[in-house]
């Protein structure tokens, strides 16, 4: 049996244990975060071995990633929009 998911219940119940309101976002990252995680300890032995030797992400590669994360929805939806426009 491999490792779940957190469901909404679980983390709905831990924002009000702690009475913390997370913003969309914090909910996306948590979300993102956890989709990792989750993957990472359903692996076999081999595959984790194969995703060490990958490229480590660099700090331009970070940098871009954090941005987008930080951009409003509006500029998200009107980066995608131009990327699918051209």
């Amino acid at each position: 049996m491999g490792v779940n998911p957190l469901s909404w219940s679980d983390i709905e119940a831990w924002s009000r244990f702690t009475r913390t309101e997370l913003e969309p976002w914090e909910l996306d990252a948590i979300c993102a975060m956890d989709s990792i995680a989750v993957r990472w300890l359903n692996m076999s032995e081999a595959d984790r071995k194969k995703e060490r030797n990958k490229k480590p992400a660099t700090d331009e590669n970070l940098a871009g990633a954090f941005r987008a994360l930080a951009a409003p929805d509006s500029k998200r939806k009107q980066t995608k929009r131009k990327k699918s426009d051209g």
